[in-house]
């Protein structure tokens, strides 16, 4: 179930509302005007750094079309590391 919350209430109830998430892992929107200003998530849902490289990798390697090697993030991200081996340890 989405859970929303306006601008004053999110303002007067912030720890419980951070309280919510926590306990839930469920993210709260937050409204402005009755339109989505903000979402408080849980920092599990917040993707890294290596995340959002692959996906913005893979965004680059589906706009090649001579370039199939990866179909999808897993698979990037398995080369995307194996790559940062080969580098640390220089084989």
């Amino acid at each position: 179930m989405s859970y929303t919350v306006g601008v004053t209430e999110a303002r007067a109830n912030f720890s419980r509302i951070l309280d919510r998430v926590q306990m839930t892992g469920e993210p709260v929107t937050v409204l402005k005007n009755n339109k989505p200003l903000a979402v408080i998530v849980p920092p599990e849902d917040v993707p890294n750094e290596e995340t959002l490289a692959a996906f913005e990798e893979v965004e680059r390697l589906k706009k090649d079309p001579g370039h199939k090697r990866f179909t999808n993030v897993k698979d990037l991200m398995d080369a995307m590391r194996e790559e940062a081996k080969e580098l640390e340890t220089g084989v």
